[in-house]
């Protein structure tokens, strides 16, 4: 063996040797990022189902069927809404509403986003009465004036921040009396 074929043979060692000991870590490089994908595909699967399981208690079987309303203007802008609760879960109404108009479905513009419940939670099989206090919120004056035939307010209320279809509709008129 000549020189050059010993030098050549020794390049070839060299390369066999780093090419072997570049495997090493990159596997171990490849072994951690599969330990972290599988963590995190547990996580997300864990994630999952228990959303599944809080989403039951989340969106419970209310509907319209089951809960009455019944509004009844007092005056400066409070309004009382007597609401009879038929399904086998409690009621529980957010401190949140839209009052919208009928006959174009718009909101009503607020001046505020001032506006005071009570008695929002509502027992199975049971009745209560929601009190909302809107004179901070709206100009109740314009709400006062007579609306065109066939026309009227209504409230969306809701137990699900508007989203995922528990909402109701209750209609209300600002006219004392």
């Amino acid at each position: 063996m000549n020189g050059f074929e010993l030098w050549k043979a020794m390049g070839d060692i060299d390369e066999r040797f780093l090419e072997l000991a570049e495997k090493r870590p990159q596997a171990a490089r490849l072994h951690g990022i599969r330990r972290v994908l599988t963590f995190a595909a547990v996580l997300i699967l864990m994630l999952a189902l228990g959303g599944t399981a809080y989403a039951v208690r989340l969106f419970n079987s209310l509907d319209g069927d089951d809960l009455s309303f019944r509004s009844h203007y007092e005056g400066r802008g409070i309004v009382t809404i007597e609401i009879e609760n038929r399904a086998d879960v409690e009621l529980r109404l957010q401190e949140q509403l839209e009052l919208r108009r009928w006959s174009t479905g718009e909101l009503v513009p607020r001046r505020s986003d001032k506006i005071r419940f009570s008695g929002t939670r509502i027992p199975p099989h049971g009745r209560g009465t929601m009190t909302i206090d809107l004179s901070d919120a709206y100009d109740m004056a314009a709400l006062e004036r007579p609306l065109p035939p066939g026309d009227w307010y209504y409230f969306v209320l809701t137990n699900n921040w508007f989203q995922f279809g528990q909402d109701w509709h209750c209609s209300v008129s600002f006219s004392a009396g």
